[in-house]
């Protein structure tokens, strides 16, 4: 006779907190309200040194900075002076070529005025010679060297050439006082006689 099968049924037994018999413990869900303890970090010991080391580097940074503001400070304000210094003398420059362009300006009609009113006094000591011969020859026509010598002397300084021109019958005359240095005057100048028919014996 076959007996009936019967399927076996795993054992199956209930999980604890605790520990069973076997040693296996049922993993429990970790409580998430609950922060967690921070871990320790273990720090290095320091290095004595590195502070002095630190401290030096900020007061050589320090030093470096100040030294070097300085020296820009000092090369700016002498590039700044030699600038300035440059500029003013630049300036002085334009104002002594204007104040001498003004001077000219000034001087110069000044120096047409004496140019003009030396000839006009040249033309006037010829036509006071004119008359002044013409009246002395009219009353002694023998007294010519006289008043050719009186005429000449009436002339400005700046005439150095004279040109006596008279009769030719006067000339001979006229030439003798000449050589004779009897109507040169004394600013030495440059006497002489030049004969023309048309001049009115015993005038010049």
């Amino acid at each position: 006779m076959q007996s009936a099968t019967v399927d076996e049924v795993p054992l199956v037994r209930p999980l604890t907190a605790g520990a069973d018999a076997s040693g296996i413990s049922a993993w429990a869900l970790p409580d998430f309200d609950v922060p967690e303890a921070p871990s320790e970090v273990l720090s290095e010991p320091l290095d004595p040194h590195a502070e002095e080391l630190a401290r030096a580097r900020q007061v050589a940074e320090q030093a470096g900075f100040a030294a070097g503001h300085a020296q820009g400070e000092k090369a700016g304000f002498a590039a700044g002076h030699a600038e300035g210094l440059a500029a003013a003398l630049a300036e002085q420059t334009h104002i002594q070529q204007r104040f001498q362009g003004w001077l000219q300006s000034l001087t110069q009609p000044l120096a047409d005025l004496d140019a003009e009113v030396s000839l006009q006094m040249a033309r006037l000591a010829v036509q006071m010679a004119r008359v002044i011969i013409y009246r002395e020859l009219t009353i002694e026509p023998e007294h010519l060297d006289v008043v050719a010598r009186t005429a000449i002397e009436a002339l400005p300084v700046a005439v150095r050439a004279v040109t006596l021109v008279c009769h030719p019958d006067d000339a001979d005359a006229l030439q003798a006082a000449v050589d004779q240095d009897t109507i040169q005057s004394q600013h030495a100048q440059t006497v002489t006689v030049r004969r023309d028919a048309t001049v009115t014996p015993g005038g010049l």
